[in-house]
């Protein structure tokens, strides 16, 4: 008798699901939707993914209903006491897990169904390469509900050899904390940066332009701002330094052309910029600074310039875009930086190191109640070590950009610090004005032409040498 009942209320139960779901998607009955399962042709595809997902989701929902009903307790007669007892059915049968799966076989007939290999759903749907690019609902899905064609992006890349790639990415995913729709978004957007306009036509889904759309995109149609989710995109960005092995040639030009292409010039306006604040002081915060020296790495410098030596990616001009947007980024936050560094009377305190291609801060501390010009809110300092000095502060950032443009020149096989006092002379910076930018320029002088006679010396030493050795007579 408790057989009879637990099982009527479980096809109770499935068959209330099945109908939910039908008017979910706009079908009149269950036979209507087990049709279009069966033949994914005569809908849209992500109608077809859509139900995919739904179809998975419902099932753990029905399973857990039907769990909870064969534990609900009952009263039943003991047929051998004749007495009334409180029992459940799992525990009065318990092989109760049959009946559960006998319960669900119509709908796991139809999960089946988005599932085959041959004809399912999910299947058909990555074929849809002209449909997936035409239907608008494609993008309104990967936009609002997570769901778009990220599984497209994943098959892609794995036929493209970088399965590493992919399952680095699914496990990171796992461990974010960020919500459904923003995870799969965001799978989608990096995934198919590593990919040529060609490879993710063919994967079925609409080639990406730049990082800069990708981030307008999360902005102005998901109204993202949180700085951690695009964090991300700079995480991944960091692809390039792996074998290429991991991640081969191609996706790696295809990643430099995305992210450092013309259109990302302004990209960093993205994060903040913690210049002077209110009280006279500079935030460590991560920055604009920070993502240009995460973009920047000397490891992705170096990977571009053997990409761009390489004969079958010349023609791109990889080397080319990326110096001509980093040296725009520099140039752009530099100028900003220099306002900032010119509130302090600081020009003659500044020097520079050649050997780590920075400036450094070595006065000692502004005087008790002074105040950097320009700067009429800051407090009173009092002694401040040069280490936590807001100029020092301010040059730790402003030396990221210094030492990209270091990197750029000696991969070039030019003189980073020529290379480096150029690049400030065509940012319009005045060596002759005793400003804090202008005692940089001087010192970037000074320390260049100590270094020049030092090896002039030296080699006119060892020549010395030479010549004496030349004289002495032999023993």
């Amino acid at each position: 008798m408790a057989e009879r009942v637990f099982i009527g209320e479980a096809n109770n139960l499935v068959t209330n699901s099945m109908h939910a779901m039908t008017e979910q998607f706009g079908f009149k009955n269950v036979g209507e939707m087990e049709y279009a399962l069966q033949h994914p042709e005569k809908y849209s595809s992500v109608d077809m993914q859509t139900i995919a997902v739904a179809y998975a989701n419902h099932e753990q929902m029905i399973r857990k209903g039907l769990e909870a009903k064969a534990n609900e307790m009952h009263k039943v007669t003991n047929p051998q006491t004749g007495q009334q007892e409180v029992w459940s059915y799992a525990q009065l049968h318990p092989g109760y897990q049959t009946n559960i799966d006998n319960s669900l076989k119509t709908f796991k007939a139809g999960l089946e169904l988005a599932k085959d290999g041959s004809y399912g759903a999910l299947t058909y749907w990555t074929q849809m390469q002209a449909k997936a690019e035409q239907d608008v609902t494609t993008q309104l899905l990967s936009q609002e509900n997570g769901i778009g064609p990220t599984p497209l992006i994943i098959s892609g890349l794995k036929k493209l050899g970088m399965e590493q790639y992919v399952t680095q990415m699914t496990q990171d995913s796992m461990k974010d904390n960020l919500v459904p729709k923003l995870k799969a978004f965001q799978g989608f957007v990096n995934g198919r940066s590593w990919m040529t306009p060609s490879q993710a036509q063919s994967s079925g889904v609409k080639p990406a332009t730049s990082l800069q759309d990708d981030i307008s995109t999360f902005i102005d149609k998901m109204g993202v701002k949180s700085p951690r989710v695009f964090n991300k995109f700079i995480d991944d960005l960091h692809g390039l330094t792996q074998p290429s092995s991991i991640i081969p040639d191609d996706q790696k030009a295809a990643k430099i052309l995305y992210t450092f292409g013309p259109k990302n010039t302004g990209v960093l306006s993205t994060w903040n910029r913690n210049g002077i604040q209110p009280d006279g002081t500079v935030s460590d915060k991560a920055d604009r600074w920070t993502m240009l020296g995460a973009m920047t790495d000397p490891k992705i410098t170096a990977e571009v310039r053997r990409l761009d030596s390489d004969p079958k990616y010349k023609r791109f001009g990889l080397w080319d875009t990326y110096k001509s947007t980093t040296s725009t980024m520099i140039r752009t936050e530099f100028q900003k930086q220099a306002l900032d560094l010119n509130a302090f009377d600081a020009g003659k305190n500044v020097i520079y190191d050649s050997d780590k291609h920075e400036f450094k801060y070595i006065g000692i501390g502004q005087a008790l109640g002074s105040t950097p010009t320009g700067a009429a809110t800051a407090p009173r300092l009092g002694h401040i070590d040069p280490q936590n000095h807001p100029v020092q502060r301010l040059l730790d950032k402003l030396n990221i950009g210094v030492r990209t443009m270091a990197d750029i020149a000696i991969a070039e096989g030019s003189h980073p610090d020529a290379y480096i006092y150029n690049m400030m002379k065509d940012m319009g910076v005045d060596i002759d004005k005793t400003s804090t930018t202008g005692g940089m320029m001087k010192s970037l002088i000074n320390t260049h032409a100590a270094q020049q006679k030092k090896y002039e010396d030296d080699l006119n030493k060892m020549v010395e040498e030479v010549k004496g050795l030349g004289k002495k007579k032999p023993q």
